[in-house]
C-alpha cells in the first residue's frame, strides 16, 4: 500500500469520500487543498457512457493546455442552467435557425454575442438582426451571419454552403465573428434610440408650434 505524504494527508480530512460533490464544490476544494508553488496538474475522470468496444464511441486522445498538442483542442466545460445553454452557444462554429415564422427571435442574438455565426431565413427579427454576409457587408465589416429567402431545402443548402466557404477562409471567417460579437441588442441601446426618438418629437412640434 501506497504511503502518503503530510500534505496528501491534511488535504484529504477535507473531502467526504461518501459523498458526490457537483462540479462547482470540486474546484473549490481543489483551490483549497492546493499547496504547491507551482500550477499543479488536476486530472478529471468523467464518465461518458460509451461503449469503447465500438470504434465510432472510442475516446482517441486529450489535449494538453495551454500550449497543446498541435491538434485541435476541445474543451469540456462543466455548467448547468444558464451558463449551460451560453456554453452551447459558445462551443459552436454555426447555429441554424431557417424559422418560417419568427416575431422577433433571442437565439441568434446569444449566438452572435458569442462569435457562433447564424444562419437564418429573411423573416421577422431574424431579418432584424443579422446582416448577410454579401461580398459588400462582409468588405465594409457589417456582415454578422448568412441569410437565405427561399423556405425550401434548396435556399437552407445554398446558406450553409456559403458559410462552410467561409469557414475554410480563416481571415473572412474571423471577420465574421468580430463583428458579430460587436453587435449591441441590450435595453441601453433601445433607451437611447427611444430617448432620441422622443427629443426629435419634441424638437418638431415646438418647430410646428412656432409657426
Amino acid at each position: 500500500m501506497a504511503r502518503h505524504g503530510k500534505r496528501y494527508l491534511e488535504a484529504s480530512k477535507r473531502i467526504d469520500r461518501t459523498r458526490l460533490y457537483d462540479p462547482e464544490e470540486a474546484v473549490r476544494l481543489l483551490k483549497q487543498t492546493a499547496t504547491a508553488k507551482f500550477p499543479e496538474t488536476v486530472e478529471a475522470h468523467v464518465r461518458l457512457g460509451v461503449d469503447p468496444k465500438h470504434a465510432d464511441q472510442q475516446v482517441r486522445g486529450t489535449v494538453t493546455l495551454p500550449a497543446g498538442t498541435g491538434k485541435r483542442v476541445r474543451v469540456a466545460v462543466f455548467a448547468k442552467g444558464e451558463k449551460a445553454k451560453e456554453a452551447e452557444a459558445a462551443g459552436a462554429d454555426l447555429f441554424l435557425m431557417p424559422s418560417r415564422f419568427e416575431p422577433s427571435g433571442l437565439n441568434q442574438l446569444y449566438s452572435m454575442r458569442y462569435g457562433t455565426l447564424p444562419v437564418v431565413r429573411r423573416t421577422g427579427g431574424l431579418a432584424d438582426s443579422v446582416v448577410d454576409a454579401t461580398p459588400d457587408a462582409v468588405a465594409r465589416g457589417r456582415a454578422t451571419g448568412f441569410v437565405f429567402d427561399a423556405y425550401a431545402p434548396e435556399g437552407l443548402q445554398a446558406a450553409l454552403s456559403r458559410a462552410l466557404a467561409a469557414y475554410r477562409d480563416g481571415p473572412t471567417w474571423h471577420r465574421l465573428q468580430q463583428a458579430a460579437m460587436r453587435q449591441d441588442f441590450s435595453w441601453d441601446r433601445s433607451a437611447r434610440r427611444y430617448a432620441d426618438l422622443y427629443a426629435l418629437t419634441v424638437e418638431r412640434a415646438q418647430a410646428a408650434a412656432l409657426h
